[in-house]
């Protein structure tokens, strides 16, 4: 019987144990659900931020961004879908309006075009400047993103979640790369 009851401790020792243990998993993995960072070598990470929604009426635009934290002055890539219900060929132009500022998407490159349902969507690739993106995370709650299509100007609002992604994003990672630049 003294067997039974220290066995069944242990049992509910090893429960306890393991919901802690899951719940400082969850909460420390929940910071980071909105980019990825991946070891390239020494000194070298390369960064995802994930897709962030923007808004334009009953349009949606998804971005997402990489980079590489080796050097700075490498551009950052920008991929973007457009989801609208409107027939598109092509994006005529895109950039970030910040205030008053225009932070231009540069390079751009249309990847594909699809259609689901009665949804187009449209990708492009495109590049900014690591300085850029840094300005678009310290400012995401006065930022638009401007897409000309169809001889119309499409302003993109980000939601909620994305001006908070892009907050975090520059808190966590931006400023820390900065520190660490400053240190060589």
């Amino acid at each position: 019987m003294k067997k039974l009851t220290t066995y069944l401790i242990f049992i509910l020792i090893g429960i306890s144990l393991n919901s802690c243990m899951l719940k400082i998993f969850k909460g420390s993995h929940a910071k980071r659900s909105y980019y990825e960072s991946f070891y390239i070598s020494d000194s070298v990470n390369q960064y995802f931020l994930k897709p962030l929604e923007f808004k334009f009426v009953k349009e949606k635009l998804f971005i997402d961004f990489t980079f590489r934290d080796s050097t700075l002055s490498n551009p950052v890539t920008a991929n973007y879908t457009v989801e609208t219900k409107q027939r598109t060929a092509k994006i005529d132009s895109a950039y970030f309006k910040l205030n008053s500022k225009k932070i231009p998407l540069a390079n751009s490159s249309k990847m594909f075009i699809d259609k689901n349902k009665d949804i187009y969507k449209i990708r492009y690739t495109n590049t900014l400047k690591f300085n850029n993106l840094s300005t678009i995370c310290q400012n995401p709650d006065k930022l638009n993103l401007i897409v000309y299509y169809n001889n119309e100007k499409h302003i993109f609002i980000p939601t909620k979640k994305a001006i908070k992604s892009l907050s975090t994003f520059y808190n966590d990672v931006i400023d820390v790369i900065y520190l660490n630049k400053s240190n060589k």
